[in-house]
């Protein structure tokens, strides 16, 4: 019972006495997810970023059907990759301290007896989803899909539909902006393989809260007393969200029905191995998902991945 009672008082000391939990900071998470402050699952997030790509993949088919139907066939050939990281961290400070005087004959003597409790939980969420032209076009978007949410972007729109425009108007070397005097230039489409572009989309919140009451109390007597008591409180909940995006196209020369003629990651067998680094492979992946996935693998590699210290004599 009294180690029931000491984590009954303790939980109490961390989540009640910190006033409402810190506005809903998620103070009392145990295992810290996006869902704790934003009300939003990680089902959610992935839906709605999804249907963002989704929108902007079918503006730009309907406009290269209007002005170039001769390039639709490369447009629907689109392979997107989501790699997701949504990391939550969770700090809880309670700390106690008093002040305990009794006077001398000819000073005083003090005791300061102090306790803390300090509690962290910290949870890293890894996983990737593969979308392309088809699973994009029968993807249930019906519901509204919110706008930017500035607090945490991951839960709105991230811009996606500007990235989508952005690689298709360089690679099909077409203007899908429409601005009168700009030209497009194209991407790389040399036999390396698919063009491709990745965006590495970062957020970062951090909400913090905190609690001092204390009191001093006036001797009365000449014995021991207590002079001052004081009690501190702290959360902190910091979100580290990030999506990176990987974009490929077939080649110039490639068709739907010819996948060799698009270069698989898999056969590169000159590359070094990169188990428990980089992204796994299905082996369900087209040729052009393979190509979206691998641009992916190399970004994690020049950007997430440390470099090895190099020393010479």
């Amino acid at each position: 019972m009294g180690a029931i009672a000491k984590n009954a008082n303790s939980r109490f000391g961390v989540c009640i006495i910190l006033p409402v939990a810190f506005f809903g900071l998620g103070a009392c998470a145990i295992h810290p997810v996006p869902e704790d402050v934003t009300g939003v699952k990680t089902t959610q997030i992935v839906h709605r970023i999804r249907c963002e790509a989704k929108v902007a993949v079918l503006n730009a088919h309907d406009w290269f059907r209007t002005h170039h139907p001769e390039k639709l066939q490369r447009m629907e050939s689109v392979g997107i990759v989501y790699s997701f990281t949504l990391a939550g961290t969770v700090t809880n400070n309670l700390g106690a301290s008093a002040t305990v005087t009794k006077p001398l004959a000819h000073g005083m003597w003090n005791y300061n007896p102090m306790l803390g409790d300090n509690l962290t939980r910290q949870n890293t969420r890894v996983f990737t989803v593969v979308d392309n032209y088809k699973t994009l076009k029968i993807k249930n978007c019906d519901a509204e899909v919110p706008g930017p949410n500035y607090q945490y972007p991951i839960v709105g729109t991230i811009g996606i539909g500007e990235m989508i425009r952005t690689f298709f108007a360089l690679t099909l070397d077409e203007n899908l902006e429409g601005e009168a005097g700009s030209q497009a230039t194209s991407l790389n489409t040399t036999v390396k393989g698919p063009p491709t572009m990745v965006d590495t989309i970062s957020f970062t919140t951090a909400l913090s809260a905190s609690v001092s009451p204390m009191i001093m109390l006036t001797p009365v007597t000449a014995a021991a007393h207590l002079a001052t008591g004081s009690l501190t409180g702290s959360v902190n909940r910091t979100d580290n969200h990030q999506v990176i995006i990987g974009i490929a196209v077939q080649e110039t020369n490639s068709s739907p029905g010819n996948a060799s003629s698009t270069p698989s990651p898999k056969k590169q067998t000159n590359a070094a191995p990169r188990v428990g680094l980089l992204l796994s492979r299905s082996s369900q992946l087209n040729p052009v998902e393979e190509a979206a996935m691998e641009a992916v693998n190399n970004q994690i590699l020049r950007f997430e991945v440390p470099r090895p210290l190099i020393t010479t004599n």
